[in-house]
């Protein structure tokens, strides 16, 4: 418009040449290795199944950039990992001088369910190198190919036409395989995983303070049957040796930096925050009827219900994807219904409702939800890689070879998103449970018996506040 003053910000930012780079402040790096203190060998589901690792850093830890890095040692028959290399553990926790700061239970579970509802091309590509995770594939399909009548070029003639009818230019699903490396009897393989920690993976990569005191993670290991896919001829074993943790650490060399950082860490400590979960476990009997579930969750900024329905003995059939199948479809009936009841109100407010008949078919509140539920800070969906095939799926076990189960094995949740915002930069964006003393409970009803009694997991995703105090002692608010 004509008479409009023209300022700086009209202009193309390829115009502005005030907005560029500034110098970083005078710093240094290193990554710094922390190893078990509980011994470097021979841990084992059966034996020594806790690995201890103490982290105390002469800087800033740079958690967001950190990995454990171990070696599986396959002891009896073969086998694959399940989804990725944190199959191996089935608690995560952290302690900080006797203070609980975070624990997840059913941590393999719970890494499973994330990695096939959020993870983006990038991290399944890193995790294919680096922590025994497969990709994404294709099962080939192919017709029957046999002779019907006679050996007559005519009789092949009509045999190989029709194969090539049923499989010229047939379109296959791609989709997230579950089942991982292979691990071969008497070898061993390294790997490196990311913790799926909220402590230190937060929300906004903040560093961990210098001067905070030590914390101790502890990561107890997972059954055998449990932990990885039993694809060899017998009982699978392992044992894991030389576990540590890689993290950069950076020195602030500039003193009126440190010398401002210090005055303010000595006047109010520090805070971050991420996303964690606590862990409910429930029974589903083998019936058809409406069942209810505890889940008595007292939390602050409660941002998601995520239940995970298993079979009951998932985690001791070495076949089965314990970690990583999960299932809302069963042999004798499938979830045509549910809601969770907190502190006295539905969520959602009307009942999601599922039928997976091709005739009828829906799903799309069941997969709204979950999609929302394990969305990133910032984000109003996740980064999903479950397809309508898989979220239907009753498979939950590898046969053979040619019957893996590794496409088309079950992903199924029963979830519900209960954030009021998803911008990134605020917090305390779920509901708080913890102002209620009501009951909180999951209502599910089958449209059959699922012919077996079954397993729940119910992660509640949290924002936990994790608080350095002016003495580098810490504490978390969740």
């Amino acid at each position: 418009m004509q008479g409009e003053q023209i300022s700086r910000d009209n202009l193309p930012v390829s115009m502005r040449y005030a907005l560029t780079s500034v110098p970083a402040v005078e710093a240094s790096s290193t990554l710094a290795r922390f190893d078990s203190s509980n011994g470097n060998s021979g841990f084992a589901s059966g034996g020594a199944d806790q690995i201890r690792i103490r982290v105390k850093a002469d800087g800033f830890l740079d958690s967001s950039k950190h990995y454990l890095f171990f070696t599986v040692n396959t002891t009896t028959a073969g086998a694959n990992i399940d989804g990725d290399a944190n199959s191996f553990f089935d608690r995560l926790t952290i302690e900080s001088n006797g203070t609980l700061i975070e624990q997840i239970d059913r941590y393999a579970l719970y890494s499973g369910i994330k990695r096939n509802w959020d993870s983006d091309n990038i991290e399944l590509i890193k995790a294919c190198s680096e922590s025994g995770g497969d990709y994404l594939k294709t099962t080939q399909a192919l017709g029957a190919f046999g002779l019907a009548g006679a050996d007559t070029a005519a009789a092949v003639k009509v045999v190989s036409d029709a194969f090539l009818a049923a499989t010229n230019g047939l379109a296959l699903e791609t989709a997230l395989s579950n089942l991982g490396d292979s691990l071969v009897a008497a070898e061993s393989k390294n790997f490196a995983i990311q913790l799926n920690s909220g402590m230190l993976k937060n929300t906004f990569e903040k560093a961990l303070p210098d001067g905070l005191n030590e914390f101790e993670i502890i990561l107890r290991l997972k059954a055998a049957t449990g932990a990885v896919v039993g694809t060899g001829a017998g009982a699978n074993d392992y044992t894991i040796d030389n576990p540590r943790l890689y993290c950069p650490v950076y020195k602030i060399e500039n003193g009126d930096v440190m010398a401002s950082y210090r005055n303010v860490i000595a006047s109010q400590g520090a805070s971050w925050i991420g996303q964690t979960a606590k862990t409910y476990i429930n029974s589903m009997a083998n019936s058809a009827n409406k069942q209810i579930f505890q889940i008595n969750d007292r939390s602050q900024s409660l941002c998601a219900l995520v239940s995970a329905i298993r079979s009951n003995d998932a985690d001791t059939q070495r076949l089965d994807y314990s970690n990583t199948a999960t299932l809302v479809n069963f042999a004798g009936g499938h979830v045509q219904s549910y809601v969770y009841k907190l502190m006295g109100q539905n969520y959602p407010q009307s009942e999601i409702e599922m039928n997976l008949a091709d005739n009828g078919l829906n799903v799309s509140r069941a997969v709204e939800e979950s999609m929302k539920a394990w969305a990133r800070a910032g984000h109003k969906y996740s980064n999903c890689n479950v397809t309508l095939n898989q979220f239907t799926s009753i498979k939950n076990a590898y046969a053979s070879l040619v019957n893996s189960g590794s496409n088309d094995a079950g992903k199924g949740l029963v979830s519900v998103d209960l954030k009021v915002f998803d911008q990134k930069e605020l917090r305390m964006k779920g509901i708080n449970t913890a102002m209620s003393g009501a009951p909180g409970t999951l209502e599910i009803t089958m449209s059959g018996a699922p012919g077996a009694v079954q397993d729940i997991t119910t992660y509640a995703l949290i924002e936990a506040v994790y608080v350095v105090n002016p003495n580098g002692s810490m504490a978390v608010i969740q």
